[in-house]
């Protein structure tokens, strides 16, 4: 578990140094929140922690919507933060009383008076889980995350890549987003922890990342679910019939189902293959076609969609021949037969790729089954292979 926001039914502090900033929806940045409603904080003396190198959760009382006389108390935080003090180490189920202890004891410095059982039954109101693939022995994060830029759909979201240019330790972000309710994305933790490190942990861990002696490479996969439906409707296949509370989400068999599923819909797509194609040059791919299709009809067609894929991205490149077919089911039909003729391309070739290696590496990290592979061994087993081989 990655980040988290719990909203407890709270009055507002009369007096207080923890709530004296009165802020606007405009000034606080929050996606959630619509309207004139205000909010009350103190931002200043919460920055002024940071600096000192001490990790505070981001807080709040908020006037309700429909009657502004109703108030709520919100609490954000980095699960990792504030157990580990730093974002590199993945929290577990078991880690879950010491979690909560630690909201009580913030929320009792401010002067707000949540307990552990009100902890554990409160419903999160944003979510996020993610996984850190170790990628040092293999590639670096920016090899992953090009070979990874390909694969730029996902139903019914937008994509875009990040580049964090403004940032001393650069890197960006593969980012699936669906509008005020969910986003996907891939980045360099490594990267992240040297731009955005706050407490003292994570600076040292910054300042050991930046010697020049430092190989590690971890790619980290995060799933932001940012309302409370989103959240119930994700696991309610998981939760089977129990509500979306605190203590029943933090479960990690159940973040990994869902991350295994959402990198399923993005990484194991049917045209992977030509993807991977896409990727190379033109002298490997004139040399590949004019070995695997010897039809000139048919090479010319894959010849089309692979280059479709270098100029446009798969997301585009579906657009295109959705827009060319003006049907949704012949252009699965038309995937289909491609996914089906691409069991004809050597394997052997295409299992030298880098971009197949890596590919396959994030797949198996998840527990996916290596598709490719099993193909492979499929095509040298069948009579039909033997012959083609020949």
């Amino acid at each position: 578990m990655d980040t988290i926001r719990l909203k407890f039914p709270h009055p507002l502090p009369r007096n207080s140094l923890f709530f004296s900033e009165r802020i606007t929806k405009k000034e606080l940045h929050l996606e959630h929140i619509v309207g004139s409603r205000h909010v009350w904080t103190n931002n200043k003396w919460r920055n002024e922690q940071i600096k000192k190198g001490l990790y505070l959760p981001k807080y709040w009382i908020e006037e309700d919507f429909l009657k502004p006389e109703n108030t709520f108390f919100y609490v954000e935080t980095s699960v990792a933060k504030i157990i580990f003090k730093e974002n590199l180490s993945a929290p577990e189920s078991k880690h879950l009383q010491i979690f909560v202890k630690q909201i009580v004891d913030f929320c009792h410095q401010i002067g707000i008076d949540i307990f552990t059982e009100q902890i554990l039954n409160s419903i999160p109101t944003l979510l996020a889980i993610g996984n850190n693939i170790p990628l040092t022995r293999l590639c670096s994060c920016n090899l992953a995350l090009k070979v990874l830029a390909p694969f730029d759909y996902k139903p019914h979201t937008e994509h875009r890549i990040i580049h964090f240019n403004d940032y001393l330790g650069g890197g960006k972000e593969l980012y699936f987003n669906i509008k005020k309710t969910e986003t996907v994305k891939f980045y360099d933790k490594k990267r992240d922890i040297i731009n955005r490190a706050e407490t003292n942990k994570e600076r040292a861990l910054a300042e050991e990342m930046k010697k020049s002696n430092c190989a590690l490479e971890i790619l980290r996969f995060e799933l932001t679910l940012k309302t409370g439906r989103k959240i119930s409707e994700k696991f309610a296949s998981l939760l089977k019939g129990r509500v979306a509370t605190l203590q029943n989400l933090f479960n990690k068999e159940m973040w990994d189902v869902l991350l295994k599923n959402e990198i399923d819909k993005i990484l194991n797509h049917p045209l992977q293959n030509f993807i991977f194609l896409s990727i190379e040059q033109k002298p490997f791919l004139d040399a590949f076609l004019n070995k695997n299709f010897k039809q000139i009809q048919i090479r010319n067609n894959v010849r089309k969609l692979i280059e479709d894929l270098q100029e446009l991205g798969l997301a585009k490149t579906r657009q295109f021949y959705l827009k060319e077919f003006k049907s949704r089911q012949t252009w699965y039909n038309y995937q289909n037969r491609l996914k089906k003729l691409s069991r004809w391309i050597d394997y052997r070739e295409i299992a030298t790729l880098d971009s197949f290696k890596i590919h396959q590496y994030i797949l198996k990290q998840f527990g996916i089954d290596n598709t490719q592979q099993a193909n492979l061994d499929l095509i040298f087993k069948t009579p039909v292979s033997k012959k083609i081989d020949a």
